[in-house]
């Protein structure tokens, strides 16, 4: 199976300098209220990327460009997982 990393986020995305990061696809999130980041996640990263939002809505929108080229013993394929938690205002203990 071929493998999309979404995992370091590219900031100023609109510099053509920065566009080479993001070649295959990317990821954004949009949140309700709040001003829009220009910026994208994509590449790889080691560990796990974490995002938290204390809004209501949380929009993410994952765009694929081009399929990457899967190992030669595997036909091409894709695969995204999306892990999160909710939690009550009174559990969150970030700040």
């Amino acid at each position: 199976l071929a493998k999309f990393s979404v995992g370091k986020f590219v900031e100023n995305f609109h510099d053509p300098k920065q566009h080479g990061e993001c070649m295959e696809g990317f990821m954004t999130i949009s949140e309700q209220g709040l001003p829009h980041l220009d910026g994208r996640w994509c590449g790889t990263a080691s560990g796990y990327t974490i995002y938290y939002s204390e809004t209501r809505s949380v929009n993410v929108t994952l765009r694929l460009d081009k399929l990457p080229q899967a190992s030669s013993s595997v036909s091409n394929g894709f695969e995204f997982r999306l892990i999160y938690k909710f939690l009550r205002h009174s559990d969150a203990k970030l700040r």
